[in-house]
């Protein structure tokens, strides 16, 4: 039997609003492109579309301390937003193969290559890092003042005089979003990732289900042993310093919903909306229970 340990959130921020990989909410969208919202403040369930629910305006720009215009107000804007929509395309091609390999009975975690896991740490990363949540904890745009690529800061404020600040903020948040950046924070978190335990939830009944904080994990002091995210409403990934060997374990319904309820226990959280597949897991959820306070 799987025993869950004590799940934790990191909650530094009361953010709404908040962005979301594409792929990681319409995998969980029925034929017509539409999921169930439920909005935990007020008890509400509706349906919509993923490009309805996760976006933040200006989330990943940088603004330049002095503007030269109205209309010109950050640096390269939308260099980030582009370089994640480049790679969504390449991160849905991949998931719809590692799920068509595990619906076949005799699949083992060994069947998924090399190239697979390398882009599933990478989109466990990107779900990771892009979120505000995280964006707001760790400062993006508040890394070292020591050299750039090389530049002292005084090199770069010969370069870009009163700006040089407006340069660097940008390069910090490239090095914590961009995977190819060079010595940037985002390899080290794939990297780290990518040497951990992989395996997978698989559910025959139930249906798992996504929040707009959607990462949960495990830590022990300083360390971090354990991530899992719904990959879509029948599989989970989970990266963790727990098992002995990477394996695919079915887990019956009654799991899948201990599982679900991971999302809202944890009344320090600042998730505030819940998403699935189907309206019944959400009314499930909150049967016994009563609404989250």
């Amino acid at each position: 039997s799987f025993v869950y340990p004590c799940f934790y959130y990191i909650t530094p921020a009361n953010i709404r609003l908040f962005f979301l990989c594409g792929i990681a909410l319409k995998n969980f969208a029925n034929k017509n492109g539409m999921l169930w919202k439920r909005n935990l403040r007020y008890g509400t369930c509706k349906q919509a579309t993923p490009a309805q629910i996760g976006y933040k305006d200006f989330l990943y720009e940088t603004q330049w301390k002095n503007p030269p215009s109205a209309g010109r107000r950050f640096l390269l804007p939308n260099f980030l937003e582009h370089y994640f929509s480049s790679r969504e395309a390449i991160y849905n091609q991949c998931i719809l193969s590692i799920c068509r390999k595990l619906s076949f009975d005799n699949c083992r975690v060994s069947d998924i290559s090399i190239d697979e896991r390398r882009i599933l740490a990478e989109f466990m990363s990107n779900i990771l890092l892009r979120h505000p949540i995280m964006i707001s904890l760790m400062k993006y745009d508040e890394g070292s003042q020591n050299d750039i690529y090389g530049f002292s800061i005084d090199e770069l404020n010969m370069w870009f005089g009163s700006e040089t600040e407006s340069v660097r903020a940008f390069i910090e948040k490239c090095k914590w979003l961009i995977p190819r950046w060079p010595d940037g924070y985002f390899q080290a978190v794939q990297g780290q990732l990518e040497n951990m335990c992989l395996t997978f939830f698989a559910s025959k009944n139930a249906e798992f289900i996504t929040c707009d904080w959607p990462v949960i994990w495990v830590r022990y002091e300083e360390n971090i042993l354990c991530l899992l995210l719904p990959l879509t409403p029948k599989y989970c990934i989970c990266y963790n310093r727990f098992f002995p060997k990477e394996n695919i374990t079915v887990i019956p319904d009654d799991m899948v919903r201990r599982y679900n309820r991971l999302h809202i226990e944890k009344k320090f959280s600042s998730i505030s909306y819940l998403f699935a597949h189907n309206r019944e897991e959400l009314e499930l959820l909150f049967e016994k229970g009563g609404d989250a306070e």
